[in-house]
């Protein structure tokens, strides 16, 4: 991409120095808002999650407060719940869909990156004399290694919050209901049994333990290069 063959004296080098000058900041560009993008719609499902927590525990607190009776609460706020929740899966199923493979790949080139940048690190001869490509190359690293992070993060605190879902409609008062709305929360409860996950590709469950599970296979692998180099 440096166009060295080319003359300095040419007809074209200008174009040539113009795209030098803006290939780079594209790139870069396009690459920050395909990752962000992911990052963005994992924030967005945390926040409805958040949501549809409260407006569950706000039935429990309408019954405390003697402000609705319990059957009534449950009646008018149970429907409504149980449709976002619906759309809350489904649209974690999307997001599954849009960037599993895009995740997925990016756990295997991000662990090939930050496996031979680390090697790299440990190889630059003289590292007193060498301070800003030291620097350079630990702040790679570290920029790489918060990514895969941030996925993983986001990946498990949906799954965390799906799960809170379950005990929140647990800790409600079903016990005193009648008889078809005791039906409709034995329903809802069995079928949000199946944990929330983000999947990549339909293989690989993105949380923390596939970051640890990452990270583990990437050191093995700098072990590996480190020794042959060695």
């Amino acid at each position: 991409m440096d166009f060295i063959f080319f003359d300095a004296d040419g007809r074209y080098f200008n174009f040539l120095c113009l795209y030098q000058i803006l290939y780079k900041p594209v790139i870069l560009t396009i690459f920050s808002a395909m990752q962000t993008m992911r990052w963005a719609f994992m924030l967005c499902t945390i926040s409805q999650l958040d949501v549809l927590i409260y407006n569950f525990e706000n039935m429990k607190e309408l019954v405390k407060a003697g402000n609705c009776e319990i059957n009534e609460a449950f009646k008018d706020g149970f429907k409504k719940n149980i449709v976002h929740h619906c759309a809350i899966i489904q649209f974690v199923n999307t997001i599954g869909r849009a960037f599993g493979g895009q995740i997925l790949l990016f756990f295997m080139i991000n662990s090939f990156i930050i496996c031979t940048t680390a090697v790299q690190f440990f190889s630059i001869p003289n590292p007193l004399n060498n301070i800003m490509e030291l620097v350079w190359i630990f702040g790679f690293l570290f920029i790489m290694i918060i990514m895969l992070y941030i996925d993983c993060y986001f990946g498990t605190i949906i799954t965390e919050k799906g799960s809170q879902i379950s005990m929140t409609v647990y800790c409600f008062p079903w016990i005193d209901l009648k008889q078809d709305l005791k039906k409709q929360f034995i329903i809802f409860f069995v079928r949000n049994q199946q944990d929330l996950v983000i999947n990549a590709s339909k293989l690989i469950p993105v949380s923390m333990t596939t970051f640890r599970k990452v990270m583990n296979w990437t050191y093995k692998g700098f072990a590996v290069l480190n020794q042959m180099r060695k």
